[in-house]
């Protein structure tokens, strides 16, 4: 492979990762400003590449926390709405046609609206998940939302095709635009320098690190969640430290209800474990001396309905 090929291949690269970089931030960027717009608090803003997620607390109605979870998809997309409606079929800036076709990994990352309603309607979706989380609490049919999103991603596909005519020969490097001059490479680098670093920082801190009290970990709506489900993550860092849970229920029943803390050596500890339950509204305490590491809090129930809230007390 000539080195012109190989340059021309690493600027299109490039180009990608700060479009997959910037749509990782606009998408938790979403989800931090309808928590705002709705009166709540962001307590964390993680860009981490692996597992970006923000934190967040406050009292919200069904519709606001569907809202908030719909978001986080919501605002890269109207981002590149807006981005293709701008540019002409043609550009003759290289960045720019590149990045009007790369931008197909918007909709791309929309397939998870088509996929995951299925799974909910058949009691095997991600609880922890954006989606599972929207249909719980908007209160609408699974399928009915997959039927929304195949119909956006296929007229969306449509107009991105359509704005890109040359998305073929881009792909297939046999696009007319020439290797970029040096000073715009050299921008490009930077940039994606700038973007990496940003991804890769472990907590952007906004608000609350993990010693406030009340920082949630993740709320989420119990009804139809069936089987076993990561709820939400937690990474101690640098030396051991006693780590306090708050476990809140809010008019929770369910046949069984297995809550335990998954420790990143397999072991585990159990929060909650108990059948028949069923509380109006309660908060439990627990405290755990953790090891530095990756933690998930896993879910198996049954027949289970309500609300809970994990924090960090």
């Amino acid at each position: 492979m000539g080195s012109l090929k190989i340059k021309k291949i690493s600027y299109r690269l490039l180009i990608l990762w700060i479009l997959l970089a910037t749509y990782v931030m606009l998408h938790e960027a979403g989800h931090a400003l309808a928590v705002l717009a709705f009166g709540g608090e962001v307590t964390y803003f993680s860009m981490n590449l692996f597992d970006a997620r923000i934190g967040h607390h406050g009292e919200f109605t069904d519709f606001q926390t569907a809202i908030i979870n719909i978001a986080g998809a919501g605002l890269p997309f109207l981002t590149w709405l807006v981005f293709m409606i701008a540019l002409p079929i043609r550009s003759k800036k290289s960045f720019l046609e590149y990045a009007k076709t790369y931008s197909v990994v918007v909709l791309v990352s929309l397939f998870a609206w088509l996929f995951i309603p299925l799974l909910y309607e058949s009691g095997m979706a991600p609880a922890g998940d954006d989606v599972t989380k929207f249909i719980a609490a908007s209160g609408l049919n699974g399928y009915f939302v997959a039927a929304l999103f195949f119909i956006l991603i296929t007229v969306s596909f449509l107009f991105w095709r359509k704005k890109n005519p040359d998305a073929i020969k881009i792909y297939t490097l046999k696009d007319a635009h020439t290797y970029p001059e040096r000073r715009q490479f050299i921008l490009v680098l930077a940039l994606s320098a700038l973007l990496f670093i940003l991804m890769t920082f472990p907590w952007v801190s906004q608000g609350a690190g993990m010693d406030r009290a009340g920082v949630v970990l993740c709320q989420s709506r119990l009804d139809g969640l069936e089987g076993e489900y990561e709820m939400c993550k937690l990474w101690i860092h640098g030396e051991p430290e006693e780590v306090k849970f708050i476990i809140e229920m809010k008019n929770t029943e369910a046949d069984l209800i297995h809550l335990w803390l998954a420790h990143p050596d397999t072991e585990t500890t159990t929060l909650i474990r108990s059948q028949g339950y069923s509380v109006g509204a309660g908060r439990q305490f627990l405290s755990v001396e953790l090891q530095p590491g990756e933690y998930r809090i896993m879910m198996e129930a049954e027949n289970i309905k309500g609300w809970m809230v994990i924090s960090l007390d």
